[in-house]
């Protein structure tokens, strides 16, 4: 899980080949073209304060913290 304030990663994306119809001399004797072809740059950037990458022990069932003993068998009765 990570944890970080609103507004610290902004995503950024630029086309940078994008074709619609591409013809050539041979596939216009069999009407054959490329359909499309996308290429997009991304770029994600912290603009400020930090990141935390957290590990959280969960049950299958999905219990946590003092649930999670119950789940494990070893709760104090």
């Amino acid at each position: 899980m990570l944890i970080y304030p609103a507004g610290t990663w902004t995503m950024g994306t630029a086309d940078v080949i994008s074709l619609d119809a591409v013809y050539d001399s041979v596939g216009l004797e069999s009407n054959t073209y490329t359909g499309i072809f996308v290429e997009e740059g991304i770029l994600a950037v912290q603009r400020c304060a930090e990141t935390w990458a957290v590990t959280l022990d969960t049950c299958a069932s999905g219990l946590t913290g003092e649930q999670k003993a119950v789940c494990l068998g070893t709760a104090i009765a």
